[in-house]
């Protein structure tokens, strides 16, 4: 059965492999963990998702502080699209970039999630504007 907390993230326990919210902690996935600990989100009130001890999605509440970013799939898929040379061209822009293992939108790339609000933006190669 899902529910759905809110609260205060107070931290990650184990690698970042269990989020705490409160008194109880959470498993958090690999691709979850990778977005949710570069975004910065501890201390920052969230809704949070939950089956079991499984946290299934996140919601931050406040806005999380920090400078833009974006997440560049890596994954065979956006590699093949060039995805190397996409987060080259988002750092000559300016941007802070993560490259991730994938964004589950292959077929699509390559794909970039920009923070913060999370927006996934596809065939980043083709967008107007990357020097």
């Amino acid at each position: 059965m899902m529910r759905c907390l809110e609260g205060k993230i107070t931290g990650f326990r184990t690698g970042g492999k269990r989020l705490v919210m409160g008194k109880e902690t959470f498993r958090v996935g690999r691709r979850l963990r990778e977005a949710l600990a570069w975004e910065g989100i501890v201390g920052c009130r969230a809704r949070l998702w939950v089956r079991g001890d499984r946290l299934v999605a996140v919601f931050p509440l406040d806005p999380p502080t920090g400078p833009e970013a974006a997440l560049v799939c890596m994954g065979k898929s956006c590699r093949r699209w060039g995805a190397a040379e996409t987060a080259e061209r988002l750092e000559r822009c300016g941007l802070t970039v993560r490259r991730v293992k994938c964004l589950d939108q292959c077929g699509k790339g390559p794909n970039v999630c920009l923070l913060p609000g999370k927006v996934v933006v596809n065939r980043v190669q083709d967008a107007p504007g990357l020097a």
